[in-house]
Parts: C-alpha cells; structure tokens; sequence
C-alpha cells in the first residue's frame, strides 16, 4: 500500500488537520510508516477515526484525541531504544492501554494517553480570531498589517463578560477596523506604527496597525494575537484530578506491569502546576482525612482502599504541554507504586516526548 493509499484507507476525505500531520509522520519516519500499516484498521476502526467521524458534534474534538495519541507514537518511533511499540495490544481481552512498549534494554512498559481538551472559553476566543481575521483579511491594502491586543482581563468573570461583548460586537468591531484603514493608509509611515483604541472596551482592546515592510500585498494582513493575558478559570486542576481519580483510566492499566500515565494538552490555561500543586495534592489530603465518600461519588465501591489498589498500578506521570511553555513537560514518579519505572528508561522517555524532570 502507498503512502497516499493509506491515507485514505484511514481517514477517506476528513478535512481535518490530523490529515497533514498523519502525512508528514508516515513521509519522514519509516518506523512510524510500518506502525501505521500494521495497525491502519484499529486507528480506522468504530474506537477511533470511525468513531469520530458518527459523533458530529464532537468528532473535530476526538480526532484532536487521536491526532496526539498517534503523536505520541510517532515520538517514541524516532527513538531506536524502544525497539517494540504496540499498539492497544490486549483490547480483545478487556481494558488495555494505549502502548505496550518494549525497550532495547528488554524492559517493557504500558503507557495510557489522555488529552485535556481546551477550554469551552478558549474554544469560543478562538473562533471569535478566526472570524475577525477572516473579515479583516477581505480589507483592501497595500501595507497594512493589523495585530490585536487584549489587556487588563483578570479573573473568569471579567474574562467572560469581556468574551460574550466581543461575540455580541463583533460587527462592530469589524466596521471600526474598516473606518480605521484609511486613516492607518494616511499616517503611518513605512516602518512605523499606530494603536488604535476600540471604543467601550475600557482599554481592553486595541489594534496595531503598521507598515513593516516595503512588499506590497492586496488586502490587510492579520497577525495572530500574542499579547493578552492567560484566561485561566482556576478550576484547570479538575481535570487532572477527574483523569487520575477515574475507574475508567486506571482500568486501561495491567497490574504487574511498569505502566505510565501520559498526560498531554493544546490548552494555553492547563499547565504542569495543575496537576502538581493542586490536583495530586488534593486527593492526598482527601486520602490523609479518611475522605471515603468522595471516592465512591468517583466510581470507587471500596472508597480510598479502591482507589489506592488501582493507583498503585500507575508507576509514573507525564505531562506534555504542546505548546512549549517553560515547564510544560514533567514527569512523577509514584514511589508507592507495584512496578517502579528504571531511571535510565524514564531518561530516555522524557529525551523522546518531555523536557524537565521532577519527582513526587
């Protein structure tokens, strides 16, 4: 089967980003060419692009699912210390993980992946840019670049509001962009540039309009927004919580074995503290205060003693932001658990998929 051919064969004719992605990892990496044909019916298959693909209303957020799933995979291939990498290896007989690793040390391990999807908020600001920049773009010039900025936003009802005005004034928005070129046109001089402030937006919002460069275009050029602060809702480390305090998750992992808990995320407001200030020691204290029913509302019957028994099954969790932030790659060790991760493979996973370092 070509390449092409097995493109299709998986994702027929998604238009979805996971498409090019699956493209450039098969034309780079034979290794991960080879994963790709041998296991092209299960990443077809009713669990995973077939699945998503009859879920309209969630499929572009299951196939995001899939795409790091099959990133991760793509990443341990281009290490030849992993010398096996199988995938979902025993779910014909029941809950498995995601990877069953074989290291060229002889070491094997399981790793579960689970992806944090962004934020109901992210996801509408992102749709809010992508509208106005799609307007914006439609504006006649020669050298006009316009950057948005958004500031002074704290706390989630400040953010909320402020987000439900830009929805509600969107045409607004894009008609005082439009009232605004003529002057940009007159004004500014190559090179330079000029703030523009929205009114009623209390300072809030602004446009940057500037001539940066001699080449001429036809329309104004949208550059992404990069000034603003993290929408952070300060809930972010329930979701690292409800991921590890879960029967669901714990059930993919076999007991006896090394396995590794692979958390990643594309969500700009979830961050490696989530998980190790606040969500991992939180149910530490829940455990150190007898806290049972908070556990059985989890899906625990035996409370604490059922989730420590499925907890220790976790040897080790990794954090993966792909967005590249400065700490956005860690992994935990859990001491307590029945199979510990050697350091050398722990090293040579963290090089493969993570960046720094840190224990529980």
């Amino acid at each position: 089967m070509q390449n092409q051919e097995l493109v299709n064969y998986i994702f027929d004719k998604i238009d979805h980003s996971i498409v090019s992605k699956f493209k450039d990892w098969i034309n780079s990496s034979q290794r991960f060419r080879d994963f790709a044909e041998i296991y092209k019916d299960k990443i077809k298959g009713n669990n995973k692009v077939g699945g998503a693909l009859k879920d309209k209303q969630n499929c572009d957020e299951k196939l995001e699912d899939i795409l790091f799933e099959l990133e991760v995979a793509y990443l341990l291939l281009q290490n030849d210390y992993f010398s096996i990498v199988e995938y979902e290896k025993d779910k014909k007989l029941g809950p498995a993980p995601d990877f069953t690793i074989t290291c060229k040390c002889e070491v094997a391990f399981n790793l579960e992946v689970k992806h944090i999807r962004k934020s109901e908020l992210e996801k509408r600001f992102k749709a809010w840019e992508i509208e106005l920049a799609t307007q914006t773009h439609k504006l006649p010039s020669e050298t006009l670049v316009l950057e948005p900025f958004i500031s002074n936003v704290s706390g989630l009802n400040d953010y909320s509001d402020l987000l439900s005005r830009l929805e509600s004034h969107q045409a607004e928005i894009i008609e005082f962009i439009t009232e605004i070129i003529p002057d940009a046109e007159k004004s500014i001089s190559p090179h330079k540039k000029k703030i523009y402030k929205v009114p009623e937006f209390e300072d809030k919002l602004s446009f940057e309009l500037s001539k940066p460069f001699r080449i001429k275009s036809h329309n104004v050029l949208w550059r992404p927004l990069l000034e603003r602060e993290v929408f952070y809702t300060q809930e972010e480390y329930k979701k690292f919580g409800d991921l590890i305090c879960n029967p669901k998750t714990l059930n993919q992992l076999i007991a006896g074995m090394i396995n590794v808990l692979l958390i990643t995320t594309d969500s700009e407001t979830h961050d490696d503290v989530d998980l190790t200030i606040q969500a991992i020691p939180k149910l530490q204290r829940f455990i150190a205060k007898d806290e049972d029913e908070f556990f059985i509302k989890k899906g625990f019957r035996e409370g604490i003693e059922g989730f420590l028994n499925q907890y220790r099954k976790i040897s080790a969790i990794a954090f993966v932001n792909s967005l590249g932030t400065e700490n956005g790659a860690i992994l935990l060790k859990n001491n307590n658990a029945e199979c510990q991760l050697p350091e050398d493979v722990e090293k040579v996973l963290l090089a493969s998929i993570c960046r720094p370092t840190t224990k529980l």
